[in-house]
């Protein structure tokens, strides 16, 4: 009987740091109940794929019930009350679709921040409202995942800045320059590296200071030329007319200032700054 019980203990201690290993990686919390079990497990699978190919969190989540607040403002406030985010910026991306307003949010966090611009974040409402308007949340889900494994490998954009819609603060992220000690661990480096290449040349060759390499070039470089001749026979030219681009329509639910460069930004209740955009559907 004590060896039974002495077993039982030792999996409870096993089972129990697993089972909170798991609730750890859960990045879909469906309090709306909008997806079967299966669906759930898809996507979490799919999150988990996407997570360690991008190297951020992601997270999906649903509500019917908001909490008197908007949809951005509830989605930010969620990923700070759970603690999602990597690095010590907490660097993530949450969509929040809400049933109770009938609205989709997609908010951001740290370095996301700056990555998933306001006009990027509209084409990732565009591909999630391709499931939300035909109310396949699903394909909503999906539909985000794959937009982020699209924009998110390119990075912050060349003309990237960040503008606070509670202040009116536009920033600009600092050029990083060279201190003195880089460049000179540069130049050492470059030094040492075109060393390296002449003294492999001088061993290859068997040169000599002062003297003659021994090199047989006479015997070694082979020229061989022969006749081509080029026939012009005809031209043929095709011409298209290129109407000019619609003008540009602006707006977005990001915050009223972008560019294609440029990330509204927000406080949630906790003070955290986050971006993002919403819609309703």
């Amino acid at each position: 009987m004590r060896r039974w019980l002495s077993l039982l203990l030792v999996l409870l201690a096993v089972s129990v740091p697993w089972t909170a290993a798991l609730a750890q990686e859960q990045r879909v919390y469906d309090m709306a109940g909008l997806y079967s079990a299966d669906e759930v497990e898809t996507l979490e699978a799919h999150l988990a794929e996407a997570r360690e190919e991008l190297g951020t969190d992601i997270v999906i989540a649903t509500t019917d019930d908001a909490q008197g607040k908007s949809a951005k403002l509830y989605a930010a406030d969620f990923y700070d009350e759970m603690g999602f985010g990597r690095g010590s910026d907490h660097s993530g991306v949450i969509l929040l679709i809400d049933m109770e307003n009938r609205e989709a949010a997609v908010v951001t966090t740290g370095g996301m921040i700056d990555v998933l611009t306001d006009q990027r974040i509209e084409d990732i409402l565009d591909d999630v409202f391709e499931g939300l308007g035909d109310g396949d949340f699903m394909l909503a889900a999906e539909n985000y995942i794959r937009a982020l494994e699209r924009w998110v490998p390119q990075g912050v954009p060349e003309d990237h800045y960040r503008y606070d819609t509670e202040t009116g603060e536009i920033t600009v992220p600092k050029i990083h320059f060279l201190s003195a000690a880089e460049v000179a661990v540069a130049a050492v480096l470059a030094l040492a590296a075109g060393s390296l290449s002449c003294l492999f040349v001088y061993r290859r060759y068997k040169m000599k200071a002062g003297g003659r390499d021994r090199y047989d070039y006479r015997d070694r470089a082979v020229m061989q030329l022969s006749a081509n001749d080029d026939r012009f026979l005809g031209r043929a030219v095709t011409t298209r007319y290129i109407p000019p681009p619609p003008p540009s329509s602006g707006g977005g639910s990001g915050g009223g200032f972008s560019s294609s460069g440029g990330s509204s930004t927000f406080s949630g209740s906790s003070g955290t700054s986050h971006g993002g955009g919403s819609r309703s559907f």
